[in-house]
């Protein structure tokens, strides 16, 4: 069965969005990655150029660049992008709450990815998608099942989902508490942070670093084999993501750069370029070094390199970032603004227990993430087997 057969591809388009009452538009940016609900859209009174109108219960599909893999349900009426094709379930041969895992299946985006074109922002259009070979079971209570399958795994993802935002959200709260009153302080005093407790002091970060650095403003050529060379794009998520459009460097230019300094574990990064503030402490051996996005500190004795990654990632030390970077058309922080940041420091005996606590809710979250990643895996592995 091709996917014509149990698919219309929709291009209803509206010349008055006022008299069709059409309040939402949804654009790439707003479709996330292998997610099936839209949790954000632009609003048409604020101006858009958008004109082909998608109903509740329709796919939004995004064409171009199908590998970023972006398919979801809507839930509203709205307009979308020329670059978002609008699918309906044909009823006669699919129960249309099934059409959402038939696109979001690993094997239609590899599909999708196979017959675009272009080079800078590769499209897939729907003469081609439409010939998409699939298997499909006619009996309607056949598919009921497959269905009750995929809503309970979904359930278990959105629920999974849910408990990973709420531990987020305590550990933030939690955060702003310990990061600036500490554990079991009824003494306090005022200071540019606001109140600390009184045996703490604030300090910049030159006072508690010998070192801050950022990478390469000058990268030297790259080889193929050689020490990596990382930038922003590879800090996220708490963590330094080796493999993502890495850079190699040869042995000697690693050398001639890092002569007077090497990036050693218990170092902590922070991205300085573009999106501010990302940080990630150094937690191998493995040689690496780095471009001029992100910034290495190395702490001295007065702050453990765990607790003053807490603090960097604080709302007090965030304002202060947004506050002295540079906004342009890329945002950056120069490393002597940097060196004033202010930081709140605690004797070292309860930043290891401020750190405890917070490192045991990190520990939770990454638990949590590792059941999602696991029940994505199943139901990957099943709409494969299904599809």
């Amino acid at each position: 069965m091709k996917f014509k057969d149990i698919c219309v591809n929709k291009n209803a388009t509206t010349k008055d969005i006022q008299a069709d009452r059409i309040d939402r538009y949804v654009g790439l940016e707003h479709l996330k990655p292998e997610e099936l609900d839209i949790s954000s859209w632009g609003l048409t009174s604020e101006g858009t150029t958008f004109t082909r109108v998608f109903s509740p219960g329709q796919v939004l599909f995004g064409k171009r660049r199908s590998y970023q893999k972006k398919a979801a349900v809507a839930s509203f009426k709205g307009v979308c992008s020329g670059d978002i094709l609008v699918f309906e379930a044909n009823t006669e041969l699919l129960i249309p709450k099934l059409l959402p895992y038939i696109v979001q299946n690993d094997d239609f985006f590899n599909y999708a990815v196979g017959t675009s074109s272009g080079s800078l922002s590769p499209r897939t259009s729907w003469k081609h998608l439409s010939e998409y070979q699939l298997r499909i079971p006619k009996e309607k209570e056949i598919q009921e099942k497959i269905l009750t399958q995929l809503l309970k795994l979904e359930d278990a993802l959105n629920n999974k989902k849910r408990l990973i935002q709420s531990t987020r959200l305590y550990k933030e709260k939690l955060m702003q508490q310990v990061l600036t009153k500490g554990i079991g302080h009824t003494k306090f005093k005022k200071t540019d942070l606001g109140e600390i407790p009184v045996e703490w002091e604030v300090e910049a970060i030159s006072n508690i670093t010998n070192l801050i650095k950022d990478g390469s403003h000058n990268p030297p050529p790259r080889v193929e084999d050689g020490i990596p060379m990382l930038s922003a794009e590879n800090i996220f998520s708490g963590k330094i993501n080796f493999g993502i459009n890495e850079k190699n460097i040869s042995v000697k230019d690693f050398e001639e750069m890092h002569k007077f300094y090497r990036i050693e574990r218990g170092d902590v990064l922070m991205t300085i370029v573009g999106t501010l503030g990302r940080t990630a402490i150094v937690e191998t051996d493995k040689l690496f070094t780095l471009q001029r996005s992100v910034a290495i500190f190395k702490t001295n004795d007065r702050v453990t390199p765990q607790y003053f990654n807490y603090a960097l990632n604080s709302s007090y030390v965030i304002k202060q970032v947004n506050k002295r970077a540079n906004v342009t058309a890329q945002a950056g922080i120069y490393l002597k603004e940097l060196a004033k940041l202010l930081i709140a420091v605690p004797p070292l005996q309860e930043q290891q227990k401020i750190t405890k606590i917070l490192s045991s809710i990190d520990e939770q979250i990454e638990g949590y993430e590792k059941e999602q990643t696991q029940l994505k895996e199943i139901k990957k592995a099943f709409l494969h087997q299904i599809f």
